[in-house]
């Protein structure tokens, strides 16, 4: 809950401050400022080679909308068809081009722009334009330089729910199922975020190793979870079976002694499980390899500390 506030309040400190530059450049230049405040509300992206990637195309789209407002009302004059009749071309333009995403900006420049056209000259609606391309100026810039997003917090957050799932080792049912998936591929959608952020502005060495750190635990985890969907329910499981399938869930809270003593003990016992039940075992042992391995984050930090005291 707490990062959902911080991307909103950092998404809004965004706004606010694309609104202020965009009006202070359309006071200096004399441009009437709605069509900027307008666009940079529809402007905003996640990453910063989203913004610029689109800006252009927004910028694009702006020109459609106004041209095609500005025929029409040649064409047609004060209509009421007019309105349709651009909103219908352009988003046949639109869909020609697959630029779907961006019909609202042109959609919504071409309705602004046709009212305020009437007894007007053109100078009118190249002022219009211009306010509009503005706000999409405006908004790229302020996207790629203030507050840039860090999805780092969140993949960590996301990471340590898959921890969490692997550690609950039962026969999954269907939601259950659907909830892993689902998981997975919030992971996935979100460590392509961050690496799309980084193609413009390179993260540092420590985040960009702790990305490929969770992505290959990711995919190990992954695994993992494909050999659990096979598990089914089997009243005949052994008691030593059903005990050590119980130990993930409460591995993470013993200390480093108490668990080099239980996977010595696991070691132990291993030709005693039944031919029926290895694959059981083997999955429980791939798992607390997983589990057994330090936070990265710390073991990081731990290396810089005394990679410091030797400089020192």
């Amino acid at each position: 809950m707490s990062l959902f506030f911080l991307r909103s309040s950092k998404r809004l400190i965004k706004l606010l401050t694309s609104m202020t530059f965009s009006l202070l450049l359309c006071h200096l230049l004399s441009i009437p400022p709605l069509f900027a405040i307008v666009t940079t509300c529809f402007a905003l992206e996640n990453t910063s080679f989203d913004a610029v990637r689109n800006g252009a195309v927004r910028l694009g789209s702006a020109l459609v909308g106004a041209g095609f407002a500005l025929v029409f009302y040649f064409i047609l004059g004060a209509h009421p068809l007019m309105y349709a009749s651009v909103v219908i071309v352009i988003i046949l333009i639109m869909n020609v081009f697959v630029y779907k995403r961006f019909t609202m900006i042109a959609s919504i420049t071409a309705f602004a722009i046709m009212p305020s056209m009437f007894d007007h000259h053109l100078e009118f609606y190249s002022e219009r334009v211009m306010s509009s391309m503005i706000g999409i100026m405006v908004s790229t810039v302020v996207n790629m330089y203030v507050l840039p997003n860090n999805f780092m917090p969140e993949l960590r957050n996301k990471y340590e729910r898959l921890i969490e799932q692997a550690s609950i080792i039962s026969p999954l049912n269907s939601s259950t199922k659907k909830l892993i998936q689902k998981r997975l591929n919030e992971f996935e959608r979100m460590a392509a975020k961050q690496k799309k952020q980084w193609r413009l502005r390179p993260g540092n060495a420590d985040e960009t190793r702790q990305l490929r750190y969770f992505e290959h635990q990711k995919r190990f985890l992954a695994e993992l979870f494909q050999q659990q969907f096979s598990f089914s329910e089997q009243t005949t499981t052994p008691y030593i079976v059903q005990f050590i399938m119980r130990l993930p869930a409460h591995y993470r809270k013993l200390g480093r002694a108490e668990r080099r003593k239980l996977l010595h003990w696991l070691d132990t016992i291993a030709p005693k499980i039944p031919a029926d039940f290895k694959v059981n075992y083997e999955y429980v042992m791939q798992l607390l390899f997983v589990l057994d391995r330090p936070s990265y984050l710390h073991t990081f930090q731990h290396d810089n500390q005394q990679k410091k005291h030797v400089k020192a």
